[in-house]
């Protein structure tokens, strides 16, 4: 299953948990099939974005927005919007994949672990399989905490191995704002749906989504080839493109020839 819609937007919403968020949301679906899981995997536990509810982030077309600002707000402002959509359809197919990037991505990681237990718990408790918006930021925060993605790495990033266009980084966050055209139709799921249902709400809402997320669109762009050496898949050039632990013969350049270093490697075809 390929949900590629939403962030980071959620995950960079994004969103990144936007941005990023639609190549990771691949590979969770890669790593999980034959259902779309419980509230949180169980023993483990899918955006981008926080410890914490943060204030409603919408920026004015006209101010630029630096990459660590555009970290921090896309999440809050796309799980803000996500949650309180009226179409459960477009909840489950935006949060599902980030609890999944959340949940086996902190398989190793036991301080995350305890604050995706709490999430966790909380809709179990509550019996919910959606997210509220702060357990959605919260996810969307353990996400790319896993992703290895936070502003002040990217910022270092840019011109290296990124390029990061801070006006069409403002008018994401005001899109991300505004809720997508599918959410004007009320939609309410009884029961959480298996992954051959999210494949096709996925496809029904797919040109609702893409038009939601136009406006993140060249927002953060990787500049690294296939080949060299890379630490998210946010680095790589090419649509579908992945940061993995590839080192070896192929790798193009010195630094990349470690076998503990990770490449970039173009998406299947």
């Amino acid at each position: 299953m390929k949900l590629r819609l939403a962030a980071l937007a959620l995950s960079l919403s994004a969103v990144v948990v936007v941005t990023s968020s639609c190549k990771d949301k691949e590979s969770a679906a890669d790593a999980k099939e034959g259902g779309a899981g419980s509230a949180a995997p169980e023993g483990s536990a899918a955006a981008s974005a926080v410890a914490s509810a943060a204030p409603e982030a919408k920026a004015s077309p006209a101010q630029d927005v630096t990459i660590d600002q555009f970290v921090a707000k896309g999440p809050p402002a796309a799980c803000k919007t996500i949650t309180s959509c009226k179409n459960d359809k477009v909840k489950v197919v935006v949060t599902m994949p980030i609890m999944l990037v959340a949940g086996f991505g902190t398989l190793d990681k036991p301080e995350l672990g305890k604050e995706l237990k709490a999430v966790d718990t909380s809709m179990k408790a509550e019996k919910r399989f959606t997210p509220s918006e702060s357990e959605c930021t919260t996810l969307s925060g353990i996400a790319l905490k896993v992703l290895g993605i936070d502003g002040e790495s990217l910022k270092a990033k840019i011109d290296k191995t990124i390029s990061y266009d801070a006006k069409k980084a403002a008018a994401c966050l005001d899109a991300l704002a505004t809720a997508p055209e599918a959410c004007a139709q009320e939609t309410k799921l009884a029961t959480e749906p298996k992954m051959k249902e999210m494949e096709a709400f996925d496809k029904e809402l797919k040109p609702s989504m893409e038009a939601y997320l136009k406006p993140c669109e060249g927002v953060i762009e990787g500049l690294v080839d296939e080949g060299g050496a890379c630490e998210s898949d946010v680095e790589c050039k090419g649509k579908g493109a992945k940061c993995k632990a590839a080192g070896g013969a192929k790798a193009k350049d010195a630094k990349a020839k470690d076998a503990k270093a990770k490449t970039c490697t173009a998406a299947k075809r």
